[in-house]
């Protein structure tokens, strides 16, 4: 199923506000500011460039040059963040949350007597379920979220799953293709990249799954001719560092940013996978599609819309090492701790954007960004002792506010594997 169920979870709000914002973090990234100070490279506006050279999939740090507080937001300042320490999820319930949505998700396959995930699972108040549609594209992240658990448990039955998943969504006869344009590749390359000897059987086939992937031709196929034509153009990060759009001769819809954002993570992924320098050119003109629709002020865009772009900075940094992505990420970074998240997509996209924030900065107070937006999730979301369970008793994840109960399975699959980050 293509991004519009994810869409729809994007525009909800939170059942119970906003997350409750304590005052101490700024101060805390302040200080952690302090050691980092100087300008950034030089300009990288709308520039024609050639086809980038191949980069190390090492994921960098901050540069020495780096400076974060320059990223601050003027109108923000003074805003208080969320304070470190202040997730109450203890270790046991995460692990307990993520079982129950792992066997929530096996129930659904068994009752449909389907290798084949569902988008998701619809109620309404008097108890009665159905199923969505199948969607292929959910074994991304459902494959990523086994993983994560695995990776602490090395339980047998998450790699019986991988496998499985892998062993179905590989078969042509079974599956002929798989129809996405959000993450997919972004999220197995993970399991690719580890070095876990008993993966090593899997090499091959997770290959093969990315490579399946059929992205929206009509995008894919104007910006294919513009790198033919070695003209593309890059987004102006100094537009954007600034709140504003990118200007951006290309057709871009304001309606598909989110898509654009992720497709751009997509493709820096395929970069560094298969070594294609097209990717990383498709990946950089994606980003300019999403940038011109990028707009700051615009409250719709602070909920899944912002961590996503922000997730494509912080990937072209990595694969690029321009700093001004990286301050793109910051600025986007600083803007979600202000506001929190919103909605069930919202709340998982910008704990894996704190998270993947955290693997470059080094600052463990992104931990703490990240645990509060899975505790939004679980306090406003989560269908075990509240809302719809007394009469479904569902155990996973719905969408929220909602008349009647929405379980999309690939936000539940994103949260059950971030609530296994350490």
């Amino acid at each position: 199923m293509k991004v519009a169920c994810r869409l729809v979870s994007a525009l909800a709000t939170s059942r119970g506000g906003r997350v409750a914002i304590p005052p101490l973090l700024i101060a805390a990234l302040a200080v952690a500011a302090i050691p980092i100070i100087a300008t950034l490279v030089s300009n990288t506006g709308r520039q024609k460039a050639s086809l980038p050279p191949i980069a190390s999939t090492t994921i960098p740090s901050f540069p020495p040059d780096f400076n974060p507080q320059k990223y601050e937001n003027k109108d923000n300042q003074h805003v208080p963040t969320i304070a470190k320490n202040a997730s109450s999820l203890a270790p046991e319930s995460k692990h307990a949350i993520t079982a129950k949505v792992f066997d929530w998700s096996d129930r659904l396959l068994t009752e449909n007597n389907t290798s084949i995930y569902p988008s998701s699972l619809q109620c309404d108040k008097t108890g009665k379920c159905n199923q969505g549609t199948p969607n292929n594209a959910s074994v991304f992240a459902a494959v990523w979220s086994r993983f994560q658990r695995y990776k602490l448990t090395k339980s047998a039955d998450d790699l019986k799953s991988i496998v499985r998943d892998l062993n179905t969504f590989t078969n042509r006869q079974i599956v002929q293709g798989i129809q996405n344009d959000f993450w997919g590749c972004r999220l197995i390359f993970e399991l690719w990249q580890s070095s876990l000897p008993e993966l090593d059987q899997t090499k091959n086939q997770l290959q093969t799954l990315c490579r399946s992937i059929a992205n929206n031709p009509n995008d894919l196929n104007e910006i294919d001719k513009v790198i033919a034509q070695n003209q593309f153009q890059e987004a102006n990060l100094d537009e954007i560092l600034q709140g504003k759009a990118s200007g951006y001769p290309l057709q871009s819809k304001k309606d598909y940013y989110l898509e654009y954002a992720g497709l751009s993570s997509e493709y820096v992924s395929r970069y560094l996978w298969f070594s294609d320098k097209r990717d990383l050119a498709r990946a950089k003109l994606y980003f300019a599609k999403a940038g011109a629709g990028f707009d700051l002020k615009d409250t719709k865009q602070k909920m899944a819309n912002l961590p996503a772009f922000g997730v494509a900075a912080l990937d072209l940094y990595k694969a690029t090492q321009n700093s001004k992505y990286l301050g793109v990420a910051t600025l986007l970074m600083k803007e979600k701790q202000k506001d929190g998240c919103e909605s069930l997509l919202d709340c998982a996209l910008t704990a894996f954007f704190a998270q993947e924030y955290f693997q470059v900065s080094q600052n463990v107070l992104y931990k703490t960004v990240r645990d509060r937006m899975l505790e939004t999730a679980v306090t406003n979301g989560y269908d075990e002792e509240g809302y719809l369970a007394y009469i479904n008793g569902v155990s996973a994840f719905h969408l929220f506010p909602a008349l009647n109960a929405i379980y999309p399975e690939h936000e539940n699959f994103l949260l059950a594997g971030m609530l296994m980050k350490q």
